[in-house]
């Protein structure tokens, strides 16, 4: 039994340099990059929603306060999928 065990890292790298290969690194980068600005366009767009009235909301299943707090989060975060959770969750909550 040897003292060196072989660590399997979960990014592919090349064994020759062990480095991590550059297509691997480019796709998430690029990954992130998009998700980011996809974060922040609609952080742009359900910014309306903070303009529209209490009974506008409620109409589709939202409060005041669904929607200052998914804009609490960081600007990495999409607000729209936590609005849409909350509606789901308060509309569940109004049929029951």
């Amino acid at each position: 039994m040897t003292r060196h065990t072989r660590t399997i890292s979960p990014l592919p790298y090349d064994t020759a340099t062990r480095a991590v290969s550059i297509d691997y690194a480019s796709t998430h980068l690029l990954h992130g990059v998009r998700m980011f600005f996809k974060a922040v366009k609609n952080r742009v767009a359900a910014n309306a929603l903070s303009e529209m009235s209490d009974r506008q909301l409620a109409d589709i299943g939202l409060t005041r306060s669904d929607v200052v707090a998914s804009f609490a989060s960081e600007l990495r975060h999409d607000p729209t999928v936590e609005l849409a959770m909350r509606a789901r969750a308060n509309t569940r909550q109004v049929r029951t």
